[in-house]
């Protein structure tokens, strides 16, 4: 199986019992060159590999596509650099920024106003910011990656547009009417922090189609209703709800929320009691049946897209975890991951966890019971991974009787 790693010209280091390192694909011999050197080198070459593999498992957890892996020494910097707490901030307080200067120009809260040439600039600074949060991205993805991502092309046009209209000001020193600082929202949604609020906006999207067909069923009847109350009723000089065309369509459709109830009706109603039946079938079709529809329509769409996520989102993980665990695997040690390969791999994957934690772990997620976890075991990873783990009454018995309280973990 052939393997796109993260270092293409780098050999693959294979463990051989857990403590040293196997030189087999070195091309250098012990007569020409230094044990030791090559024994620092292949040590390097299983910290990439557990750099990438950590990369691999991040990709994983956040659903992040695989075309954007790191391809080189560049993009792997640019990817450590964009993907660390103090960058998401950068990006959370530049998206506020921008939104706040909202309150500063005009027309604004006069309190808050700040003068042209101060908004202007401070737009400036945030935009620059943005540009080299952009610019990093692009570092990481690559140009030909970059341009097929739709929502940072979405945010790059919006970013463009907002420079020229911020340059704009700036020069003419006076402010005009700018729709386009609604669009700003879209640099707050972009950040980290916002997944949540970017994937219920995915399936609102997506399940627009079979709301779209429900909505046109509903003014489909709407209208034929608002024809029929004008030739019914448009006789009654008395009654203005139906006196056009126009002014019928407006009040069936806000009788839809039941807001002119029975306010519409009464002057039908005064002239003939059985006008009555027809607003009676306008509220049994539409707003007991098809708004029902409607809601069942949207509730059964976003429980498929739900489903869908989450199948799709468990073999993304899995996927990741198979190209983690071809990275960790030695090769007089094909059929598991040791615990010093697991160990390195969670130096990078959660460096704040203690030593005894990452032994604890890999315990709990060797379910076989022997000195190495199987591709089979090393799918449960995301779940162990998220354990927490403490001292407890069974450790303080463990001690006294020399054995160790996790033996038995399932």
């Amino acid at each position: 199986i052939l393997h796109t790693s993260l270092f293409l010209s780098l050999p693959c280091p294979t463990d051989t019992d857990g403590g040293s390192y196997d030189l087999v694909n070195d091309m250098s011999s012990p007569a020409t060159g230094d044990y030791h050197s090559q024994q620092r080198s292949a040590r390097h070459n299983w910290e990439m590999n557990y750099q990438e593999a950590a990369i691999y498992l991040q990709e994983g957890e956040n659903n992040d596509k695989f075309f954007t892996h790191p391809k080189n020494a560049k993009a792997l910097a640019a990817y450590l650099f964009v993907h660390n707490h103090l960058f998401y901030l950068m990006e959370l307080t530049t998206a506020l920024l921008l939104l706040l200067l909202s309150l500063c120009e005009a027309p604004a809260v006069p309190i808050l106003r700040l003068g042209i040439y101060i908004h202007a600039t401070l737009e400036l600074f945030a935009l620059v910011v943005v540009v080299f949060e952009l610019s990093m991205k692009m570092r990481w993805m690559g140009f030909y990656t970059y341009i097929r991502h739709k929502r940072t092309m979405v945010k790059t046009c919006v970013l463009l547009v907002q420079f020229v209209e911020a340059i704009v000001v700036l020069v003419r020193q006076t402010s005009h009417v700018r729709i386009t600082r609604a669009l700003r929202c879209i640099f707050l949604v972009d950040c980290r922090y916002c997944g949540a609020v970017r994937r219920n906006l995915r399936q609102i999207f997506q399940s627009l189609p079979p709301f779209i067909d429900i909505l046109l069923l509903l003014l489909f009847f709407m209208v034929i209703f608002a024809i029929l109350g004008f030739y019914l009723f448009s006789s009654n000089h008395s009654d203005p709800y139906f006196s056009t065309l126009e002014n019928s369509l407006v009040n069936l459709f806000v009788l839809l929320t039941t807001s002119n109830f029975p306010d519409v009706m009464m002057p039908s109603y005064s002239q003939n009691p059985w006008s009555c039946v027809f607003f009676i079938v306008y509220l049994s079709i539409e707003l007991y049946f098809i708004m029902n529809l409607l809601l069942a329509v949207v509730f059964d769409t976003f429980s498929d897209i739900e489903k869908r996520k989450f199948k799709s989102l468990l073999l993304h993980k899995r996927t990741a975890i198979q190209h983690a665990y071809r990275l960790l695997v030695s090769k007089q040690r094909p059929s598991g991951i040791s615990f010093k390969q697991f160990e390195g791999l969670m130096r990078f994957y959660t460096p704040r966890m203690c030593a005894r934690e990452r032994y604890l772990t890999f315990k709990a997620l060797n379910q076989s019971n022997t000195a190495l976890v199987s591709l089979q075991d090393f799918y449960n990873f995301y779940e162990v991974v998220g354990l927490k783990w403490k001292a407890s009454l069974f450790h303080f018995q463990a001690k006294r009787n020399r054995e160790h309280w996790f033996d038995d973990l399932p």
